[in-house]
């Protein structure tokens, strides 16, 4: 007797790896897509931050004198900047994220002047602490 030999491979044989490869690609997207990979693996980047309410906002010290950009006020650009502040226990802004604008000329110049911007720092349970605040920034142009 000779050597045993394995039956014919059908069809649905030689589509099999492929079909595995293509279930794992669909679970693997679907993973993804719903952020499941990042709350299984690391644990500690996907829970939410506390986000502590203050008793007081911060509230800014001067008004900002933002510098018109002179490109904007050549093409006739006007409107508002909305920004998001992180002031921190000082009263200084550590971070400056644009939330919204009218047009991308007037932005950088309402980062700039939010960046230098002092507040009072936020109050919770008689403390300073960090907070956020929107900051909004209106750009007019004067006639």
């Amino acid at each position: 007797m000779g050597k045993k030999q394995n039956p014919p491979l059908t069809a649905w044989h030689r589509q099999l790896p492929w079909v595995i490869l293509a279930a794992i690609l669909v679970f693997s997207l679907l993973l993804w897509f719903f952020g499941l990979p990042r709350k299984i693996f690391f644990p500690l980047l996907s829970q939410p931050t506390a986000e502590v309410r203050p008793d007081q906002e911060p509230v800014l010290k001067e008004a900002l004198e933002v510098k018109y950009p002179p490109a904007a006020r050549r093409k006739g650009v006007h409107g508002l900047v909305i920004l998001s502040l992180l002031v921190d226990e000082q009263g200084t802004v550590r971070e400056a994220v644009v939330l919204s604008s009218a047009h991308p000329l007037l932005e950088q110049a309402a980062l700039a002047e939010a960046r230098k911007a002092v507040f009072v720092p936020a109050i919770k349970d008689g403390r300073a602490v960090s907070a956020t605040v929107k900051l909004p920034v209106r750009f007019e142009l004067k006639k």
